[in-house]
This record gives structure tokens, sequence and C-alpha cells, in this order.
């Protein structure tokens, strides 16, 4: 998938300051279209509703449905096996940043508190996730 300002993300974290920097981050490098979502269960009633996403950019550690569980649901359902999913997490525990590559994640971030740094390291994953489609 190449990325284009027409990539449509959707951002699922419990957080409202994070999806806030998130947005605030995708919106600053040209994306437009940004769904958001509270947890995976928000995002997946979401999706099911029938909201069009490209990529989904979730945090792990929420109610309802965590991150993983999030994706192992996209990767079970063939109309959003095509979905590019990246995990971003404060945790660095290699455990389950393997879990969420070994079950289709296509990256992971590493969240810092810094708008700047947030902004690189999504623009860093981005790239990588242009180069290295789903097949």
């Amino acid at each position: 998938m190449s990325f284009s300002t027409e990539t449509r993300f959707m951002i699922v974290d419990d957080s409202l300051f994070m999806r806030s920097m998130m947005k605030q981050a995708l919106t600053a490098m040209g994306y437009a279209h940004v769904l958001e979502a509270s947890d995976g269960m928000s995002a997946r009633d979401q999706l099911v509703a029938g909201a069009q996403v490209d990529v989904i950019l979730s945090d792990n550690y929420m109610p309802q449905m965590t991150g993983l569980e999030l994706l192992h649901f996209l990767r079970s359902d063939s109309k959003f096996s095509k979905t590019s999913f990246v995990l971003c997490t404060v945790d660095t525990e290699l455990k389950v940043i393997m879990e969420a590559l070994d079950s289709g994640a296509q990256g992971y971030l590493i969240k810092p508190g810094v708008l700047g740094v947030l902004s690189q390291k999504l623009e860093s994953t981005l790239r990588h996730l242009s180069a290295n489609p789903l097949k």
C-alpha cells in the first residue's frame, strides 16, 4: 500500500489525550481522514458498521477489548485481513510486541509523550508499511 493524503486511519486508544496527539500528528503530516475509537470494541463496531479504514493505530491496554484482541478479530475476518495494523503502546515488553507481530501487526510504536517524536515515529512506521504492503 502506498500512503497518500487519502489514506484512511483509525486511532484506537482509551486516552483522549493520546488520540488527540496522534490525530494532530497525522493531520500535520497531511492525512485528513482520521477516525477515532476509545477501545477495541468501539473500533470493531465501527468497522462492522462499514467504516472504511486502511491503517489502524491501536493502543493495547484498553477496557472491553485490547488492541491484541482487536488485531485477532481483524485477522480472522476476510473483510479486514488487508487492513494494516500498528500496535502503539507504552509497553516495551518483548513478549507483547512479538505477539502483535506474530498475529499479523505490520509494526509497533512505543508511545512517547512528545508530539515531535511521535510524528517522527509515525512517519518512519508509515514509510515501512508503504514499502512492505500486505499480500
